[in-house]
């Protein structure tokens, strides 16, 4: 029998033996840092890739996947993913994390579908993940008929092996029957529908009015990747209007800026944390309706303060003279509001506090007149007696 380990010393107990076996509930392993790195081939991309920290020696295995357990902490996708000492099989793929990590064909023990074709790395269905499996025999090689979990179209027929598999029912490892097919229309190829998760048999996944693909399809326009908005979320930037509401409605928006016009309001009924408050199209209909701010302009009323600020201190955003000063008959500028449209030219029912104090200057004008013309009258007398 072989060396297993080799721990430069004959002592037992330390996790290599004296006979330089690999003792029960310990693991051995030698990674260097020229050759710690496990990538997967996504769409002739290298991806998905994880980095195994430099390591030498023996530790305690308690799970038994060949992996120590004071190593497994430290291989992670982020902070709050990494491998499991009380797991042999953390991402539940049927393969156990030191196959993935160490056998002959390494796939990513914290991701359960590498390549992310659909099918699992392993022989076991993951949830709504992917299915099994693409290592039949979960022994961390490529046997034949079987993938490589570690490459999105094994037979290179630019068809994916879980478009192959699962929807056309195709040989995976025969690239003579891949059939690129668009099912729905969209421009998106199938296999590349289930890769992104989009349904490829609909044309507008979200439901938003936006097509998930470049061209318009009767009921949705196009699209979603022209636009860079998201195909899973009908509403992208979370202000409450759809998507394609925003890119086609009467008065359209951004569907990436839920405040398309930097006012403070944001363009629908949602309030978006650390950018606005809601909102100006109060029914998320893409339309300026009675009572309803335009999520185009700044200052709807144009009075000259932003709409945003009017709500803030309780004015109102549709009448122009309570921006900077007192609208008549209302003594603290908020008086009734009116529809959207009716102040657009309405400064003539505004006075400002000047503008009133102006009001009395005829009247004074009158007396002095007065006066003076008593004066006169009584000189002309004096002049007569004289």
């Amino acid at each position: 029998q072989g060396e297993g380990c080799d721990d430069g010393n004959l002592a037992n107990g330390d996790g290599c033996d004296a006979h330089c076996q690999v003792e029960s509930g310990w693991a051995c392993v030698e990674v260097d840092s020229n050759n710690n790195r496990i990538c997967a081939d996504l769409q002739g991309n290298k991806q998905n890739c994880i980095t195994i920290p430099e390591y030498h020696g023996c530790g305690e295995d308690r799970d038994g996947d060949t992996i120590p357990d004071d190593l497994e902490p430290q291989i992670c996708i982020t902070n709050n993913n990494c491998l499991d000492p009380r797991n042999p099989d953390t991402d539940g793929d049927g393969l156990k994390d030191g196959t993935e990590v160490f056998g002959d064909n390494p796939t990513n023990p914290l991701d359960p579908d590498s390549d992310g074709d659909g099918l699992c790395d392993g022989s076991k269905t993951v949830g709504n993940e992917c299915k099994s499996g693409e290592d039949k025999n979960d022994n961390g090689r490529i046997d034949p008929g079987e993938t490589d979990p570690t490459d999105w179209d094994t037979d290179k027929g630019t068809v994916g092996d879980g478009v192959d598999v699962l929807d056309q029912h195709t040989n995976p490892l025969d690239p003579s029957d891949d059939v690129n097919k668009d099912t729905d229309g969209d421009t998106i190829p199938d296999d590349v529908e289930i890769q992104i998760g989009t349904d490829p048999q609909k044309w507008d996944t979200d439901g938003d009015g936006l097509c998930d693909g470049s061209v318009a399809i009767k009921d949705c326009v196009g699209g979603e990747t022209g636009h860079g908005t998201d195909p899973l979320n009908g509403d992208t930037d979370g202000d409450g209007i759809l998507d394609g509401t925003e890119v086609a409605g009467e008065n359209p928006t951004k569907p990436l800026n839920p405040d398309t016009d930097g006012d403070g309001l944001c363009d629908g009924a949602n309030t978006v944390a650390d950018h606005c408050i809601a909102g100006e199209d109060k029914n998320n209909n893409g339309r300026i309706d009675d009572g309803e701010t335009d999520p185009n302009k700044a200052d709807t009323d144009g009075g000259g303060m932003w709409d945003g600020a009017e709500v803030m201190q309780d004015k109102d955003p549709l009448r122009a003279c309570d921006d900077m000063g007192v609208c008549e008959g209302d003594d603290n500028g908020n008086g009734g509001h009116r529809g959207a449209n009716e102040y657009a030219d309405d400064d003539c029912a505004c006075q400002s506090v000047m503008s009133q104090k102006r009001s009395h200057f005829p009247a004074l004008a009158s007396l002095f007149a007065m006066i003076g013309a008593a004066f006169l009258g009584l000189r002309r007398r004096r002049d007569d007696r004289g």
